[in-house]
């Protein structure tokens, strides 16, 4: 699989990174900047468990950022994201699975930082998804409808469209797509 830049994402060294020297810049208030990946049935998550996170440090808190998006371009029914969404005086954390169809929206207690890095996971066991801040479980809902047809995954952006997204710093992405990360409370 190949990663493909769409934009301008930046490799910082410029401050301390929460995992070796750099981290990744998904840019400014543009929100054009992410990652993206081809279709490819492998990265589609299972319905027996999967697992993303990432070490994430806001830029901008009046924005979206999505960490984790997958669909056609454009196309806001056919895909499913995880994010941090603004809601003007604060930021949530969001997951939809499908149909753009919210099945997690809950506050990201870290909401005004723009400091400092948080750890952010989110993680189905294919029954249950638990969702976790810091190493600590936040929430956990009912493993929703998915979005399991073609479709590019983007990293770092949203693939229905670029407006009202603005980027963020990211370190120690990780996504897997055939079971969970995490299963419990972890220290970071």
């Amino acid at each position: 699989m190949t990663i493909i830049e769409d934009g301008s994402v930046g490799i910082l060294d410029t401050s301390p990174a929460p995992i070796g020297d750099y981290f990744l810049d998904f840019g400014a208030l543009s929100g054009g900047n992410r990652l993206r990946v081809a279709d490819n049935p492998n990265l589609r998550l299972k319905t027996t468990g999967w697992g993303m996170e990432a070490f994430i440090r806001l830029r901008y808190t009046n924005k979206h950022f999505f960490l984790f998006s997958k669909g056609l371009a454009g196309n806001l029914n056919d895909a499913w994201y995880f994010g941090l969404l603004s809601s003007g005086s604060s930021v949530n954390i969001a997951f939809a699975g499908k149909n753009n169809t919210t099945a997690f929206y809950q506050a990201y207690a870290p909401t005004a930082d723009t400091t400092n890095f948080h750890h952010l996971s989110i993680n189905s066991d294919g029954d249950d998804v638990t969702v976790y801040v810091d190493g600590v479980a936040v929430g956990t809902f009912p493993e929703p409808d998915i979005f399991q047809g073609a479709g590019d995954l983007f990293i770092g952006g949203w693939n229905y469209t670029t407006s009202n997204v603005a980027g963020a710093y990211a370190d120690g992405i990780t996504f897997k797509h055939d079971g969970p990360i995490r299963t419990g409370n972890f220290t970071i």
